[in-house]
């Protein structure tokens, strides 16, 4: 049987989340998280979630789902990841379109790399439609005389302002 619960705290012990959710009108238990491989979302408090027990156990209680008031955008065949504030607003999201694009939302993009990271594109912009393209070895430009010029591996490390 399933259920609707309301969660009401977190707590991560053991790499498992736990919530303490609120069942019916007064009953409160301790219930496992199940989410699909890959997937680490922690909901807000007091969020509506969808849950059951095992042979009606509540040691054996499970949430894997909960409702939100975001604004759902996702067309078909599209995944829109995103997180929010403490009230629940959109603060940063990664939308994998249909057509083919990755849309990076939020007010700040910082992306840590451990090892190295390489982009292999036909151009590079920093900038948006006006901005400034990043020359790579596959480039061509022109020196003063209109010569082409070579740019060659490793001779000029580029670093965007």
């Amino acid at each position: 049987m399933f259920f609707k619960c309301k969660i009401l705290t977190q707590l991560v012990k053991d790499k498992i989340r736990y919530f303490q959710s609120k069942v019916l009108s007064s009953e409160i238990h301790n219930f496992n998280q199940y989410t699909s491989g890959g997937d680490d979302y922690c909901p807000l408090k007091n969020a509506e979630a969808l849950g059951g027990m095992i042979n009606n156990n509540p040691a054996h209680g499970f949430i894997f789902g909960w409702k939100d008031a975001t604004d759902k955008i996702a067309a078909p065949g599209e995944k829109r990841i995103y997180s929010v504030d403490t009230e629940g607003k959109v603060v940063a999201a990664l939308h994998l379109k249909n057509d083919g694009t990755i849309d990076a939302a939020g007010s700040k993009l910082t992306i840590n790399v451990s090892g190295a990271a390489t982009i292999n594109a036909a151009s590079i912009n920093l900038g948006g439609e006006s901005g400034a393209f990043v020359l790579t070895e596959n480039s061509t430009i022109l020196d003063g005389e209109s010569r082409e010029c070579t740019i060659t591996s490793n001779t000029t490390k580029v670093k965007a302002v």
